[in-house]
């Protein structure tokens, strides 16, 4: 099949998980023998054009304007709607898959593709298709979970009324809806952003989940070395991961009072932050800095040896946090996790046997979660066992690609 993906960010211009789900799944047709061609955006003129990356074609657009505009350029981008259009003639696709375009490819195309290509497909990977930005005012902080928990998604009027004042579009909602309509089928990354969509009007989704090749060793003890070597850790300390996009809905700001509980009990632990900084972070951490280390985003082989190098793998989000990948990785290394409630989380891990789901508000109880897990080694070990096995079994690359692909052949 000719296949066309559609992403507003690609690499080698990416950092976030939805635009490598996008580069694994694109390499993977490749591999499978599917010609694809990749169209994205850039901000810098100087790169738009063709560029090939690691084999594969991709078309960059230069696309920029001020991102309070966000609201009616990502429903409709004429400017790159038009080289879109062209593009679309020139490849002549069977099969156009969307990813994240709600900033500059912009929902419109879903429209514009429909009409040049007979099966058109749209992955959420985020809660942009109802509520601009992390959507978290369904979250009650003091929340007892419980497992099957139900959450009420739909947007309320004061929901309603600060999307309004953030988008500056009173049609967004609707247009969205109406564009994702032209779709043979809409994605969804997990179960939890299935329900949210459908809560508020938008329909014909299913469920394809997030998958990840499985890991390669890079180097037992020489990993450790090179870690405890460049960051300067102590070989003997137990090691917290958390990694991605840092904020407050990610859980950042919460993760100083877990350390403030945990040093009361425990002395040789150290927390560590992966991903773009969050202001104003240490300006609370006096007296707390030798728990914690902050890093910037790190090069993928890093990254694998942070995964290699932790005891657990923590994820606080306080927002409907869709999938997470860090999940899964961890899972892939055999690590533990402590992850939140609210969201895909509580899909990939199963609570007491892989990890532990909690409402992250609960200081006392995510603390002594993750004090359980570092001081117990043997149900650590155990944990990351089983969440090797079913990360393996249920969110596979190969797993993603299958299901993906029946779609394509309908």
């Amino acid at each position: 099949m000719k296949i066309l993906i559609l992403s507003d960010v690609f690499p080698p211009f990416a950092a976030g998980g939805a635009e490598m789900v996008a580069w694994r799944l694109t390499r993977r047709l490749l591999a499978a023998g599917h010609q694809v061609l990749v169209l994205s955006v850039c901000q810098d003129f100087d790169n738009s054009g063709w560029r090939q990356v690691d084999g594969v074609d991709v078309f960059f657009i230069f696309s920029r304007y001020n991102l309070r505009w966000r609201g009616w350029r990502g429903v409709c981008n004429p400017a790159v709607l038009k080289i879109l259009n062209k593009k679309i003639t020139e490849f002549g696709p069977d099969v156009i898959h969307a990813h994240n375009i709600h900033t500059h490819i912009s929902y419109g195309a879903l429209w514009l593709a429909k009409r040049k290509c007979p099966k058109v497909f749209w992955t959420a990977h985020d809660v942009d298709s109802f509520h601009q930005d992390k959507f978290h005012s369904f979250i009650d902080p003091e929340l007892v979970y419980r497992s099957g928990q139900k959450f009420d998604y739909s947007l309320s009027i004061s929901d309603h009324l600060r999307q309004l004042k953030k988008t500056l579009n009173p049609f967004r909602r609707p247009l969205v809806r109406f564009f994702l309509r032209q779709t043979n089928k809409n994605f969804a990354v997990s179960q939890e952003l299935k329900e949210a969509m459908e809560q508020n009007g938008i329909r014909n989704v299913e469920v394809i989940y997030n998958g990840v090749d499985p890991v390669v060793d890079i180097g037992g003890l020489q990993t450790n070395e090179l870690i405890h070597k460049k960051f300067a850790i102590d070989p003997n300390k137990k090691v917290v991961l958390m990694a991605g996009r840092m904020g407050r809905l990610k859980g950042t700001g919460l993760v100083l009072k877990y350390i403030s509980r945990l040093k009361d009990d425990l002395d040789n632990f150290v927390f560590v932050l992966i991903g773009s900084r969050y202001p104003g972070f240490f300006e609370n951490a006096v007296g707390l800095d030798s728990y914690l280390l902050v890093l910037d985003w790190v090069p993928q082989d890093d990254l694998a040896r942070w995964y290699k190098r932790c005891d657990l793998v923590i994820n606080p989000s306080v927002c409907l946090d869709t999938f997470n990948l860090t999940n899964v990785e961890a899972m892939l290394f055999k690590k533990p996790v402590v992850g939140t409630c609210f969201g895909g989380t509580r899909e990939i891990i199963v609570d007491g046997v892989t990890g532990y789901v909690i409402n992250p508000y609960n200081v006392e109880l995510f603390s002594q979660k993750i004090g359980e897990l570092l001081t117990d080694t043997a149900k650590a070990k155990e944990f990351g066992q089983a969440g090797y096995r079913r990360a393996l079994a249920e969110f596979s690359l190969n797993r993603q690609l299958e299901k993906t692909i029946s779609y394509y052949n309908l």
